[in-house]
Formats: structure tokens, C-alpha cells, sequence
């Protein structure tokens, strides 16, 4: 099963992914942007580093796990942007 981990609730946001075969991977908002104390909910720029890094489609990921409670569906969310 392969896992997304959204991490919202500070002014620092966080995406990890935990793949089927027990590997983990994660990165900060600002390691990205190079903005200390970057904010937002979540970045797709995350979501896209992750998947590269993994070598894994949206379409591989089984659950999304989230900090905060959101409106909205984050798989579809992904979908609709990138394509």
C-alpha cells in the first residue's frame, strides 16, 4: 500500500510517502520554495517531487493521510491539475 502523508497544520507544510515495500520519503514546503517558514496547504510541487522521487504515478498512491480536515477529495484534486 502505498501511502501520502499531508502535513498542514503549521506554517511549515510536509509531504512524506510511505511506499508498499516499507521505504519513506518526505520534504518540506520550504525545501522547495526556499522560503524559511513557507505556508499553504499543501503544494502539488510536493505531491510531483514525491511521486518522482518514488518513481510512482497518483494513480499508485492507496491512501492519503491529512492533519487537518479538508473539503475536498486530494487524489481528484491532483488529478484535475496536472491534467
Amino acid at each position: 500500500m502505498n501511502i501520502i502523508s499531508l502535513h498542514t497544520l503549521t506554517h511549515n507544510p510536509s509531504e512524506a510517502i510511505i511506499t508498499t515495500d516499507g521505504k519513506i520519503f518526505c520534504i518540506a514546503l520550504k525545501g522547495l520554495s526556499r522560503i524559511k517558514n513557507s505556508s499553504g496547504l499543501y503544494s502539488n510541487n510536493l505531491i510531483e517531487y514525491l511521486l518522482n522521487q518514488t518513481n510512482l504515478k497518483i494513480e499508485n498512491i492507496d491512501k492519503f493521510v491529512i492533519d487537518k480536515v479538508v473539503k475536498f477529495n486530494t487524489k481528484k484534486y491532483f488529478l484535475d491539475k496536472t491534467n
